[in-house]
Formats: C-alpha cells, structure tokens, sequence
C-alpha cells in the first residue's frame, strides 16, 4: 500500500492579502495626492480690480462681512416676530384603565389673557425697529468708509505718481552730479548733495508706495476683498463740488512744488474743504502722530503753504481748534 505524500496546508490569515492591497491603494492615492499642480492652477491672476466708486460701494453692501451679518439680524428679528405671532399649541391626551372598560379622550386649548400674545408681538415689531436703524446706520457708515476710504487710494495713486516721477528727476541729477565730478568739473560736494537728494526722495517715493498698499488693504477690507488683492480706483479725485476749490494734487505738485508734508496738508485740507480740522488730523495727516502743545511744525508749514496758494481760498486759522479751508464764492483756482 502505497501512501500520497501530504502537501503542508499554508493557513493564511483573513487579512494577510488585504493588507498589501490596501498599502498599495494608499500608495497611489498619496502619489496622486502629491502630484505637482499644473502651472494654469498654481499661478492665480494678479491683474488689479478696476473699481469706480460706484463698484466699490456696491461690492461693499453685498460683500462686507459685518454688514451681512446685520442684515442677517433683521432677517432674525423677523423671524422672532413670527414666532411672537404663533398661539400655544393644544394638548390631546388618551388614558384608557382597565378596572373599567372606560376610555378617556381630554383636550386642551390654552388661551393667553390680558393681551400677552399682543404685547409679544409689540416687543418683536420694536426690536426689529431697532435692528433696522443699527443697520441704516451701519450702511451709512460702510458707504462712508468705502467712499473715504476709495479716494484716500486714488489719492496715494497720484502721489504715488508724483514720487515716481521725481525719483526719476533725482536720478538723472545725481547721475549727472556724478558724472561732472569724475570728469573734474564739479566738486565733490554737489555729488553727495546729489545723492542725499536722491536718497531722501527715494525714500518719499518708498514711504508712498507703502502707504497705499496699507490703503489697499483697508479698502480690500470693506467691500469683501482678501488682504492684499490688487485694486485700480477710477476716477475724479475731487467730486461733489470739491473741484471748485481744489484742483488735481498731482497739477499741484507739480506746479507749486509742495513738500510731501505740505502735499498732505493741503490733501486733508481739500478733503474736508468747508469744515473745521482739528490740529491733531492734520498732524496724523502729515506726520503719522499726534500733535503736542508746544510743537509748532504745524504752524510753520501751514504758513508756508499759505505762501503758494493763491487767495481764492483761503487757509484759516480757527482758534482752539485748528485750520478751516474756506470755500471761494466762485469757481476760482487755488493755486
């Protein structure tokens, strides 16, 4: 009697062949994962956003984040008046014993008395009342902020301009100072004028440029924009009337050769054309800081500016508080 050799019976575990196949799924899922994207979706757009005031205004109602959340308070307070309108709900009870072969059916209704469900409804009605003029309120301010906030950019856009521009001048001189000087025809002193020159406009040039991307962002902020989206304001600098009193900051500049403190000045000046300035705005205007009692900068470059403007309107000085620019009877130019 011959006897089969056994083959060795492999057990093998439930999960044995699962787990390699679940390592390779998970190595090519991961390999997917971390597949280097396409250049079309890894660059995004930077091309600016060309806004009016109108755009601007319009993105901000339906965008601003705190403004939506207020009107989601009236939607709210609306709700609650529903809610204050409904009547109680009616009770239905079952008892069934079984001593007896009695069943019993109770319902019933409650009825509010002394006018509580009116008076409920009165109070949802004021709330909502007052959730509307908070919000009218807020949507004044919003188109308030949008609307200073709009043109104080426009206005760094020409400033920015106006730097830019006499960069470029401050070049070409202290290039020229230089050149006079290697070839023994200047001394050495109007090169490092030149170039002290140079430095000192590239730097208003530089504090420009940053300031308008801060304005930017504010402006980014209040009509729903992520932080440091480009943005291309168009439009007049001076609208509403303000034309008659103020003429174009980058005219200005350029023909009365303002300083850059001088420019702000007359920038906030212009903005509030008609209307009492406090000392401390024009100082955070000018300066970035808040004005002390014995500093005097403020006076003298007032003073100054009073020089190189014309008497169509007129700087004047409001006593305890600050400077006024007046408005001129007719629609002269102030330079």
């Amino acid at each position: 009697m011959t006897s089969k050799a056994r083959k060795p019976l492999i057990v093998v575990p439930r999960g044995a062949l699962a787990l390699p196949l679940i390592f390779s799924v998970a190595f090519v899922t991961s390999g997917h994962a971390q597949a280097p994207a396409s250049p079309a979706t890894a660059t995004s757009s930077t091309a600016p956003v060309t806004l009016t005031l109108a755009d601007a205004t319009s993105r901000a109602l339906t965008s601003n984040p705190a403004h939506l959340a207020r009107a989601l308070d009236l939607a709210l307070a609306g709700t609650d008046i529903e809610i204050a309108k409904a009547r109680p709900n009616p009770d239905f009870l079952y008892e069934n014993t079984r001593d007896a072969p009695t069943s019993a059916f109770i319902f019933t209704q409650p009825v509010e008395l002394g006018g509580k469900r009116g008076h409920r409804i009165a109070v949802g009605e004021t709330a909502r009342e007052v959730v509307k003029a908070d919000l009218a309120r807020e949507t004044a301010d919003l188109r308030s902020d949008v609307r200073h906030a709009f043109y104080r950019l426009l206005a760094a856009d020409r400033r920015v301009a106006v730097t830019q521009n006499l960069a470029t001048v401050a070049t070409r001189a202290r290039d020229a100072a230089r050149a006079r000087f290697e070839s023994g025809d200047a001394p050495q002193l109007d090169q490092v004028q030149a170039e002290l020159a140079f430095a000192r406009v590239s730097n208003l040039a530089a504090t420009a440029t940053a300031e308008r991307a801060a304005l930017e962002d504010e402006l980014d902020g209040l009509i729903g924009l992520p932080p440091g989206t480009p943005l291309a304001p168009t439009g007049d600098l001076y609208v509403d009337g303000l034309d008659s009193v103020a003429p174009d900051l980058t005219a200005t500049a350029g023909s009365v050769d303002l300083t850059a403190v001088e420019f702000d000045l007359l920038e906030h000046l212009v903005r509030h054309a008609g209307r009492k300035v406090l000392r401390d705005d024009l100082t955070r205007a000018a300066w970035g800081r808040q004005a002390s009692p014995l500093d005097r900068s403020l006076d003298v470059h007032i003073s100054r500016l009073r020089r190189k403007i014309a008497a169509g309107a007129r700087i004047v000085t409001v006593r305890g508080v600050g400077y006024m620019l007046a408005v001129p009877a007719t629609r002269e130019s102030i330079m």
